[in-house]
């Protein structure tokens, strides 16, 4: 019987985030698939726990950070290069931008058959200098070179990656992210009720809840401005605020400055974020830029209207008026407005709700992403005349590649 096809996965970070959920999601329908996976991590444990959980092999690379060091990065490439000429991999998946250039470059140099990238959001558009749009666009198409396949997870980054000639149409595919839905679902009214008291939490209030790193680009001040504006008016609406991040001592400092601290609770990070979702009535988010965010899809199975600015991949989950609103990035005053609508009318709250479910379930179901990424290797595989067969596994039995974990 040939062996099962081996695929290495690879991301700069392993602590929560969008991208780490999306690789846990891939690497579990992976091996269901009968795929031999290995994943390989910089900074962080969450992602290496949920991997080696799902049957994979989960390693540490210390070298791989996130910032520009060029004396990490080259070992970092280094020790991905001899990773790959050891264990002879048939795929090579590569996530984020760091690591995505960094593994494609090493394994190319190892000979790796398909070399595969999926893009979680171009930086591309992301500055207003034309010069460092340019490099980085360079380094796009640099990265498209040594790939086989480049997996946009929106439209929108499909579009970028065209408009800015980082490679033929033919070697991009767009490739929704998928949640999975027996795990963020609705809640009852019962389970939503508990859910209420565990936070300490009125159940009748209306409860509008965000799911994200607390940095900069999730642009936290934003929120606060426009919750700032809709606290005295809906004296029954609560907030609260699910991640970590830099930002989060400053700004739940601001929160009590200006007198909101019984309104808003921030959680910090969170292992139960889907039954945190089942708690809410309307989920926010306040970002500057985005790929296509897992958090909204999470937060649109479990049918809740979403508000959220009108950037990257995001209209393509929500329908301004259907499912939830789009509101300007940036702008305070607009996303007040749409949130406010959703404050004072539970009748557009749960039309709302109800279409956003129905979304998910078409078009952002963790199988229906993993099948799609699965036909993506095998069309690969066919187009280099693989017949399915595998290499043989040598021995590497450490669990850690450059460092200790």
């Amino acid at each position: 019987m040939p062996s099962k096809k081996r695929v290495l996965q690879v991301i700069t970070l392993a602590e929560p985030g969008g991208a780490q959920s999306h690789v846990a999601s891939l690497t579990g329908g992976l091996i269901t698939h009968g795929y031999d996976v290995t994943v390989l991590v910089g900074r962080g444990d969450d992602l290496l726990h949920k991997v080696r959980q799902a049957g994979a092999r989960g390693l540490f690379c210390r070298h791989l950070v996130r910032e520009v060091h060029p004396w990490e990065d080259f070992l970092a490439l280094w020790t991905i290069w001899r990773l790959c000429r050891r264990e002879r991999f048939d795929i090579v998946h590569a996530h984020s931008s760091k690591a995505g250039l960094l593994a494609r470059v090493a394994a190319k140099l190892a000979g790796v058959p398909i070399i595969i990238f999926t893009a979680h959001g171009f930086v591309i558009n992301r500055s207003p200098r034309r010069w460092v749009r340019h490099v980085y666009a360079q380094l796009e198409a640099l990265g498209a070179r040594l790939s086989t396949k480049v997996i946009c997870v929106s439209e929108s980054d499909r579009k970028t990656a065209l408009d800015y000639h980082v490679g033929p149409s033919d070697r991009f595919v767009t490739i929704w992210n998928g949640v999975n839905q027996a795990t963020y679902r609705p809640a009852s009214q019962e389970e939503r009720e508990v859910l209420r008291v565990r936070l300490h939490l009125d159940p009748c209030s209306v409860l509008v809840g965000t799911v994200a790193r607390m940095d900069s680009p999730k642009d936290p001040w934003t929120w606060l401005e426009a919750i700032n504006r809709l606290a005295p008016v809906y004296s029954d609406a609560r907030f609260i605020w699910v991640g970590d991040g830099p930002l989060l001592q400053t700004v739940s400092e601001r929160v009590k400055s200006i007198g909101l601290a019984d309104r808003v609770l921030f959680l910090g990070q969170r292992n139960d974020v889907s039954e945190l979702l089942r708690a809410m009535d309307v989920f926010v988010l306040s970002s500057l830029h985005e790929g296509l965010p897992i958090s909204i899809a999470e937060a649109m199975a479990t049918g809740l209207p979403t508000v959220a600015p009108n950037t990257g991949g995001i209209p393509e989950q929500v329908t301004s008026g259907v499912n939830g609103y789009l509101y300007e990035p940036g702008n305070a005053t607009d996303l007040t407005q749409k949130l406010g609508r959703l404050l004072a009318e539970e009748r557009i709250r749960t039309r709302f709700g109800t279409q956003a479910l129905l979304r998910t379930r078409h078009n952002f179901e963790e199988a229906r992403m993993v099948n799609r990424t699965v036909e993506v290797y095998e069309a690969c595989c066919e187009a280099r005349g693989s017949k399915g067969e595998g290499h043989d596994s040598p021995q590497f039995s450490v669990e850690s590649v450059g460092g200790s974990r």
